[in-house]
Parts: structure tokens; C-alpha cells; sequence
């Protein structure tokens, strides 16, 4: 008996808490000056998700909860020593076929030196033979050692070529090594204040993997929900003011940035004529500011929109 007791007294708590809150509620509304419509909500901003580009090991994390970071800030990094290890080994490879191919280049300077001589002997023999100076013999031996000569510089010159591309293949896998230790290194991409911390010291994480979660608190805004007899009153642009509990005597402006096209219902089984009155519209009034981040989302607020553009502001609401 006792537990029925407890609970017939739980329920009644609520119903009454319910009651005095929606009779408060009820009186704000009534309440309000001409040319403002009331909405109510929770402050909100877009997530900003901070992930991996690349699988590894989480080694160190330079980031708290709370922590308001610019764009560019280093938060975390992942285990690098394979990476730097094939990128040594990739700097290597690069200076040993740099070195071939100066080798090679001064064997085909070479070459190019001895061709032009061998063609010069030619040319003489040739002269020499017209005039019967000299056997064939001879004009078929300085033939010869020019084709060599010459054969022997187009080899070097396909080992240059050769020795070109290997060298711009190593590069191409040194810089896609590089680029995969930079993104070992995890940064923020946006300005923003870290609201949770998701990935451990020592956790093995694969590509896109969230370290953290982000919110710009200059970015915040209030989605709030608007009676379908109001929302006919507002429009895009139109200034607001936002207040909560916590700052009672303060405001903070905005505009009405979005407004629902569709009307959600409350609850959603109701859709009779008479209880239409619970459609709502989603809007979402944009904050001009958050001076000194006072404000976080996740906070119930209430919000003025001024409908009428000659209605002045009430000193309070």
C-alpha cells in the first residue's frame, strides 16, 4: 500500500507542477505587447565533427572539453613510425637514383664527345677514300666505331630518360607518404569550442573516426516552435529577442533566419479541426552574439518577434 501511496503522490506532483507551468506559460503569452509573436525553444548549434583521415594509433590528444580552439589548432596525432620510417626509406631511394643519374649524365657527355669525334673521323675518311688515299677497309672501320659511338649515346639517353622517371615515381610516393603523415596529424578545420572528447589515448582508429566534437558559440541559434494561427506573422529577417533563465534581466538580439515549411503536430495524434491549434512551425532565430560565450547550446529560451515593424520593444518581458 505504501508504494501506491508514494506513487498516486508522485503523479500528483507532476500534474500539479504541469498545471502551475502551463498556466505561466499561458499568462506570459497573454501577456505580450501588440505587434510581437512568443516562441519558445532551445538554443542549438551546428555540429562541427572532428575525425581521422588515416587508420592509426591515437599517441597524443592536446585538447580538453571546454577548449576554444581557432582553425588550424593541432588537436590530436596518431602514431607516425612506419609512416616516417617508408618516408626515409623513400629519401633514400631518391638520392641513390639522383646520384645514378648524374653518373649516367656525365657518361652521356661523354658519349656525345666521342660521337662527335667519330662523325669528324668519318667525314675525313670519307675524303680520303674519294681521293683513294685509304682502303675501304678503313672507311668501313671509322663507319663502325661511329655507329657505336652513336648507339652508344642513344643507350645513355634511354637510361637518363629511365633513371627521370624512377626518380619522379619515388618522388610521387615520397609526397603520398607526406601527405598521409600530415594527416596523422589532426587539426581543427574550424574555429569552435570542444564540447566532448570521443576517442582515448591508446584507442587503434580507422579512417573517419571521431576524436572530437565541436560548436561555434558565435553561431548560435534558437529552434523554436510557432502555433499555426502566429505563423502567418512572421517572415525572414524579422528582429528578435531571446532570453533565459539564467540571465533574467538580459536579452540577446537576433532574426529569424529559417522558418519550417511544414507543420509538425502536438501531439501527433491530434488532428481534428477543433485541437489544430497544437500544429507548430519550426524557426530558427539566428543569434547576432554571444558575448563572453555566456550562452551554450542545449539551454530552453524564450523568444519576442517583432511582427510589427513600428511595435516598440517592452522594457521587460
Amino acid at each position: 500500500m505504501r508504494w501506491r501511496t508514494f506513487f498516486f503522490l508522485a503523479v500528483l506532483a507532476l500534474v500539479i507542477v504541469g498545471a502551475i507551468y502551463f498556466y505561466l506559460f499561458e499568462k506570459r503569452r497573454e501577456a505580450l505587447p501588440q505587434g510581437f509573436v512568443f516562441a519558445n525553444g532551445r538554443l542549438e548549434s551546428d555540429t562541427i565533427t572532428v575525425s581521422t583521415k588515416v587508420s592509426g594509433k591515437l599517441e597524443k590528444i592536446y585538447f580538453r572539453e571546454g577548449d576554444t580552439v581557432q582553425a588550424g589548432t593541432l588537436l590530436a596525432r596518431l602514431s607516425a613510425r612506419e609512416l616516417s620510417a617508408r618516408s626515409d626509406a623513400a629519401m633514400a631511394a631518391i638520392k641513390e637514383a639522383q646520384a645514378r643519374y648524374q653518373e649516367a649524365l656525365m657518361l652521356f657527355e661523354n658519349a656525345g664527345a666521342v660521337l662527335a669525334k667519330r662523325e669528324k673521323d668519318l667525314a675525313r675518311f670519307k675524303r680520303l677514300y674519294q681521293k683513294q688515299l685509304i682502303a675501304k677497309n678503313r672507311l668501313e672501320e671509322a663507319e663502325l666505331l661511329f655507329e657505336q659511338a652513336k648507339n652508344q649515346k642513344e643507350a645513355l639517353r634511354a637510361r637518363l630518360k629511365a633513371i627521370k622517371q624512377e626518380i619522379a615515381r619515388l618522388k610521387a610516393q615520397r609526397q603520398e607518404i607526406e601527405a598521409t603523415l600530415q594527416d596523422t596529424l589532426i587539426k581543427a578545420h574550424a574555429s569552435g569550442t570542444i564540447v566532448r572528447k570521443v576517442a582515448n589515448l591508446g584507442e587503434v582508429l580507422s579512417p573517419g573516426s571521431v576524436i572530437a566534437l565541436m560548436v561555434d558559440l558565435d553561431k548560435l541559434y534558437l529552434k523554436a516552435y510557432i502555433p499555426e494561427d502566429k505563423i502567418g506573422l512572421v517572415a525572414l529577417g524579422q528582429e528578435a529577442r531571446i532570453y533565459v533563465d539564467s540571465f533574467p534581466k538580459r536579452f540577446f538580439t537576433g532574426k529569424v533566419g529559417y522558418i519550417a515549411k511544414q507543420a509538425e503536430f502536438t501531439p501527433k495524434e491530434v488532428q481534428t479541426r477543433e485541437a489544430r491549434v497544437t500544429q507548430v512551425y519550426a524557426v530558427k532565430i539566428f543569434l547576432e552574439e554571444n558575448p563572453g560565450h555566456v550562452l551554450t547550446p542545449g539551454l530552453p529560451a524564450d523568444a519576442l518577434i517583432k511582427v510589427d515593424a513600428h511595435a516598440p520593444w517592452a522594457e521587460h518581458f
